[in-house]
């Protein structure tokens, strides 16, 4: 099994086609700054990833204005997650389940 930070020979390339897919996704104009529930999902993310101090400080959370019941991840640690979804979400397991798929 792999540890959280090696690197193996595709994967600068992966991480740079990832930062760049970010960018685009944040230029968008669908991604929404809503403070306080970008903090509350980044605490689950974190407690999701425990003693992986490494990969929690990888993960960030990001909320994307759109109806659709989706949430996906790029190989940097972006996490994004719909609006639609976020508003059929009954309680904090349903969403650290989300965030931890």
């Amino acid at each position: 099994m792999r540890s959280a930070t090696e690197v193996i020979p595709d994967e600068p390339q992966l991480l740079r086609q990832a930062a760049l897919e970010e960018s685009r996704i944040l230029r968008s104009g669908f991604v929404v700054e809503l403070p306080e529930v970008e903090a509350y999902l980044q605490q689950i993310v974190l407690r999701l990833a425990g003693s992986e101090t490494s990969l929690a400080d990888t993960l960030r959370v990001r909320i994307v204005q759109d109806p659709t019941l989706n949430a996906f991840a790029l190989p940097n640690g972006a996490l994004f997650v719909h609006t639609g979804l976020l508003a059929r979400l009954e309680n904090e397991a349903q969403i650290a389940t989300i965030l931890a798929h």
